[in-house]
């Protein structure tokens, strides 16, 4: 993590997500759309919860499966090597800065979403990774565990007051 720069590893895949985003939305199935490229999942996640004044939950583990700690009845294993390679994975599924979007669907649409974004040869690069709380919490769960669960209110205001500082210092 760190070590490398965002790129396009597949223009092929980049147009075909174009195309698939621009059938969804006259078709009238994105209820919101946030790249990720700049700040990662987490920067995402919070400013869609922030705009929408809603709390929202994502699970990683459709993104960070190690099957190697799992043991055989699929309980997750609990040893520190283990541990330190989960918290790099959470880290960078959350802060990668690769090209992607979050997109925000209707729940009764969210089959025929897939299925266009799979049609669009996007199987692999599609996910569905949370969905909207009633508790304004902005919550990240794995393997069944909060991993974070902040308040929508207390993150905006501390994301506001940075920047907030950065404003004054660029606009010094």
């Amino acid at each position: 993590m760190g070590d490398a720069v965002p790129d396009v590893d597949s223009p092929e895949s980049l147009r075909a997500f174009f195309d698939a985003i621009q059938k969804l939305n006259a078709a009238d199935r994105l209820l919101a759309y946030h790249d990720r490229a700049d700040g990662g999942l987490w920067a995402t996640v919070c400013e869609m919860a922030f705009a929408g004044r809603a709390g929202v939950t994502v699970y990683l583990d459709g993104l960070i499966a190690d099957p190697a700690s799992l043991d055989v009845d699929g309980n997750e294993r609990q040893t520190q090597a283990l541990a330190g390679r989960v918290q790099d994975r959470i880290f960078g599924a959350l802060f990668s800065e690769e090209l992607g979007a979050v997109i925000q669907v209707r729940r009764e649409d969210r089959a025929e979403v897939m299925q266009m974004l799979r049609q669009s040869g996007l199987s692999r690069e599609s996910h569905v990774i949370g969905h909207l709380n009633d508790e304004a919490q902005v919550r990240v769960v794995l393997n069944g565990q909060a991993v974070i669960a902040e308040a929508r209110a207390d993150l905006h205001r501390a994301w506001s007051s940075v920047t907030h500082a950065i404003q004054q210092r660029r606009d010094n």
